[in-house]
């Protein structure tokens, strides 16, 4: 199943500006999710869906010093991401992701959610297009909107 998702936040900027639409496919329950994917969110936590992209995998402990990530003590090359002066580590659980907005200082994601850990089911639809801009009025499918 293919549908349109419009971000409607600067989040995940420069890769998605906001007002950008993307083709999304639908996430099965047995479609593997991998790093470096940016999917859309069914967040009980916020009350909408949200556009991020995965960063830390079932398992794994993701450290973010003053911006810079690694996984399981292994820098992790991020040429999409921005910039960042936060630090701190996640020790992501089985089941669960650590997701990343790639404008990270203007991004509200894992890092500051009350519930950083997003469970697989939550995960509902891999971005697999971009870049068409259109007016913001009269879509249905918006699915991102700003904190």
């Amino acid at each position: 199943m293919l549908w349109l998702t419009r971000v409607q936040s600067h989040s995940m900027a420069p890769t998605l500006p906001g007002g950008a639409l993307a083709l999304t496919r639908r996430l099965w329950r047995r479609t593997p999710v991998r790093r470096g994917d940016v999917v859309v969110v069914d967040s009980r936590e916020l009350g909408r869906h949200v556009v991020k992209r995965v960063i830390g995998l079932p398992g794994e402990t993701v450290a973010i010093e003053a911006g810079r990530v690694s996984i399981n003590g292994q820098p992790l090359a991020e040429p999409y991401a921005s910039r960042s002066v936060f630090t701190d580590t996640f020790h992501v659980p089985a089941g669960h992701y650590l997701l990343l907005g790639d404008h990270r200082d203007a991004s509200s994601d894992s890092r500051s959610w009350r519930q950083p850990y997003i469970a697989r089911a939550a995960l509902i639809g891999r971005l697999i297009g971009r870049g068409w801009s259109w007016p913001q009025r009269g879509l249905p499918f918006a699915v991102e909107r700003p904190a």
